[in-house]
């Protein structure tokens, strides 16, 4: 089974899973379609998570529409047995198991499918009360087997490559385009540190970054940053299409950021622009005056780790600065008194998202830092005494 990601002219992107004939498996993919207002890419990342439960379900010889709609369902030992096994397995094999996080997306991905099939079954036979408890019996013992099989993940994992207050330090003063080194030009000297600011003091993801087009940047009285959900762009022949996948936002913008993407736009990305037949409206732009790609971005911050050799983490990547200005606004949130729940409604916003559990981490870090911090100055009480008697 492989997935294949289908352009269609309107400029929508569709991911289908097809066999091992190229023919496409009719119920992952009407269970895709159902699931359009997630992004392309978060589309492709699920089909390749069911993959393992549609090759089991076909090495077993197990029709799970069928177990659902007959009410059959699935025994424990075949989900919390057979099947977790084979989601613990690189599907490209290896001796070590994925990892915690791999596996429970894994899980919940198979959970959301069967959960889907079920919904379904109940819509066609909704006036046969008997079979629908049947089917909603199934449905709530799959789910619970499921959820029971979920592994603890490190809580700090996910925010674990946010930079220290060194690295950003280093991070930005590298940037400096009065500094050689890392561009090969002026201009894209004052390109790449508006790319590291930005990213930076407003947490965007790489999609919303690189959607970013010149008429987003407001200058004025207060400058602001505005991320907007646009229809896909036709003419945007980006692979894979950047994509703004949750909530567009304003965010106020600090002066000297304002400056330094005023003095980009009005100068060095107009030398860029001259590079490119093409007039992009995009914000950002290739050493070829094009509208800079997601694979160009990843190369670039691989770049400037080489700059800082030792300095900043080895998967540092644009995400890793959205989780550093996630942590940061937390902290703050945190130092200014406001309630748990204000915060996460506050992180939610700024950076875009729907749901307010995915700020979980950035909460929990916040509290092991304050943890740490008590932990420290426990130790450093109690032992102060022991040191001053050994003087």
């Amino acid at each position: 089974m492989r997935v294949q990601l289908v352009s269609h002219p309107s400029g929508d992107e569709l991911p289908l899973l097809l066999d091992a004939t190229g023919l496409p498996i009719p119920e992952p993919n009407e269970w895709t379609i159902s699931r359009r207002a997630s992004s392309p890419a978060t589309l492709t990342r699920q089909l390749r998570e069911l993959i393992p439960f549609l090759e089991w379900c076909a090495q077993h010889q197990i029709d799970p529409w069928h177990r659902v709609e007959q009410g059959l369902g699935f025994t424990e030992a075949e989900l919390v047995g057979s099947l977790a096994e084979v989601l613990r397995v690189p599907r490209r094999g290896g001796s070590r198991a994925v990892t915690p996080a791999v596996f429970n997306s894994r899980v919940e991905t198979t959970a959301s499918y069967l959960n889907w099939i079920a919904r379904c079954v109940l819509a066609s036979i909704s006036s046969d009360e008997k079979v629908c408890r049947r089917v909603e019996r199934v449905k709530g013992l799959t789910a619970a087997a499921l959820a029971s099989v979920l592994m603890n993940e490190p809580l700090s994992a996910a925010s674990a490559r946010a930079l220290s207050s060194d690295q950003q330090s280093a991070f930005l003063s590298m940037l400096d385009p009065e500094i050689d080194g890392h561009g090969a030009s002026p201009e894209l000297r004052s390109r790449n540190q508006v790319i590291g600011m930005t990213l930076m003091s407003c947490g965007l993801r790489s999609g919303e970054f690189l959607l970013l087009k010149v008429s987003d940047i407001k200058f004025g009285a207060i400058p602001s940053l505005e991320v907007v959900r646009r229809p896909p762009d036709p003419q945007d022949v980006r692979r894979p299409r950047p994509r703004v996948k949750r909530q567009g936002r304003v965010l106020p913008l600090d002066p000297s950021l304002a400056r330094a993407l005023n003095n980009y736009i009005m100068r060095d990305r107009e030398v860029l622009a001259m590079r490119s037949s093409i007039d992009s409206p995009y914000l950002i732009l290739s050493d070829e005056g094009e509208p800079l790609s997601r694979a160009r971005l990843n190369a670039l911050f691989v770049e400037f780790r080489s700059r800082l050799p030792g300095m900043l983490p080895e998967d540092f990547s644009p995400h890793s600065l959205r989780h550093t200005f996630s942590c940061e606004i937390e902290k703050g949130l945190a130092e200014a008194g406001f309630s748990e729940e204000k915060r996460a409604s506050a992180l939610a916003l700024m950076r875009g998202d729907t749901s307010l559990a995915s700020q979980d981490v950035y909460l929990q870090r916040e509290t092991e830092r304050r943890a740490h911090k008590a932990l420290s100055d426990y130790q450093a009480r109690t032992l102060a005494s022991a040191v001053r008697s050994r003087e």
